[in-house]
């Protein structure tokens, strides 16, 4: 049967896509850095371009996700990431950059919400939470291989692996177009679409979902934490190395990132494949627990890693802080998929990224500023921000709301 066809399709998107991802995050704020010569202020600006794009998008493109077609969604998504990517590699000017960060942001919004409701629709919620993790787990595998393929492409060029990253994700958008099955989604009737109706009330049908869901709405309070933390981490860890540590530096920086990264990925996968097994047979209590304990080794990983002395210490905590985040990312993912009605599904997920977003559009500026004067700072305020969400799990957890 044809919607057989969804699960492999699904790994190879999520091992595909972090293939090009990782071509992409691997060099760009070197690229950003050494190559367009920003400070950590533009930098985080950049992002900040990007995160107001999917601030602005998510609702609108999940709704089309919902009333449209999810596979629609995801390939247009797809070819604008890449279209993106390649902009950026090609053309190293500060507002260039920003016109292509914010192609970058629409094409996210098309697949973030799309994504997870397609695979969802077509499996049955009930096999999501290990579906979610192991899609993470061939997606990190594409990354490890991606880390390697960039360092190497790198070394021609700072801007190869951007454009290279570009590539991919447009030939994956016609794979996409030609395997990708969607037999278990019902789109609104043609006749309803005529007007703007048909989205209002998905819509106000996914705002009710997250009033009535108290789990829900403490998810997407943890996700407003999630978007001002990460946005610092993911784009001043680089920097804080170039700067405090130079020695690493006084060879060949890439080599040092691909070297960092790809550790990173080795061991997520192990620890994801451990956590497969386990958490097919465990309550949702239990992974409530689990994610208490993970963010809590999230926030003193990122202290140790701002405060680290030598650069031993520094790869340690930021190989703890990235493995923490890996697997605090799926098992979110399937908790909030939990439960939620086909017909607004990709609208409350794009909803949980907007949310997201908007944590990131407040931390950025903010966090950029901080670094100016000191990105060891910048990295401490940024972990602050996050001592909140374990209590918010242990609460949650508690009462049962999750």
């Amino acid at each position: 049967m044809r919607h057989m066809k969804a699960y492999p399709t699904y790994l190879l998107m999520k091992g595909v896509s972090a293939l090009a991802m990782s071509f992409f995050y691997t060099i760009s704020t070197l690229y950003l850095v050494k190559i367009v010569g920003l400070d950590p202020l533009q930098v985080l600006l950049l992002s900040t371009c990007v995160e107001a794009t999917v601030f602005l998008c998510e609702i609108p493109t999940g709704i089309v996700a919902d009333v449209y077609s999810r596979k629609v969604s995801v390939v247009i998504g797809m070819a604008l990431l890449g279209s993106a990517f390649a902009l950026e590699g090609t053309m190293p000017y500060f507002a260039v950059i920003a016109v292509a960060r914010v192609i970058w942001g629409v094409g996210y919004t098309f697949i973030s919400g799309a994504e997870a409701a397609w695979i969802a629709d077509e499996l049955g919620e009930e096999k999501m939470k290990i579906v979610y993790l192991r899609g993470s787990q061939i997606g990190q595998l594409g990354g490890l291989l991606g880390i390697g393929l960039s360092v190497v492409v790198a070394s021609f060029g700072l801007a190869f692996p951007l454009i290279t990253g570009g590539a991919i994700l447009a030939c994956l958008a016609v794979v996409l177009a030609l395997l990708m099955p969607e037999d278990h989604f019902s789109p609104t009737p043609k006749a309803g679409r005529s007007t703007w109706q048909s989205m209002v009330d998905t819509l106000h049908m996914g705002l009710k979902e997250i009033t009535f869901k108290r789990a829900v709405g403490v998810l997407l309070i943890i996700r407003l934490f999630y978007g001002f933390f990460g946005e610092g981490v993911d784009l001043l860890w680089q920097i804080h190395t170039l700067s405090v540590f130079p020695e690493a530096a006084a060879t060949s920086i890439t080599t040092w990132v691909g070297a960092i990264s790809a550790t990173t990925m080795v061991l997520q996968v192990g620890v994801i494949q451990f956590l497969t097994g386990r958490l097919a047979k465990s309550d949702e209590r239990a992974v409530g627990g689990l994610l208490v304990w993970v963010n809590v080794a999230l926030i003193l990983a990122t202290l140790c890693f701002a405060l680290a002395g030598n650069f031993v210490v520094a790869v340690a905590s930021y190989l703890s802080l990235s493995l923490a985040r890996s697997v605090n990312r799926p098992l979110q993912t399937a908790w909030l998929n939990r439960g939620m009605p086909s017909q607004v599904r990709a609208t409350v997920l794009s909803i949980s990224e907007q949310v997201l977003s908007l944590g990131a559009i407040v931390g950025g500026p903010l966090l950029g500023l901080i670094a100016r004067y000191s990105v060891p700072v910048a990295l401490l305020f940024a972990a602050s921000v996050l001592v909140p969400v374990p209590f918010l799990y242990a609460l949650a957890r508690k009462r049962s709301v999750l």
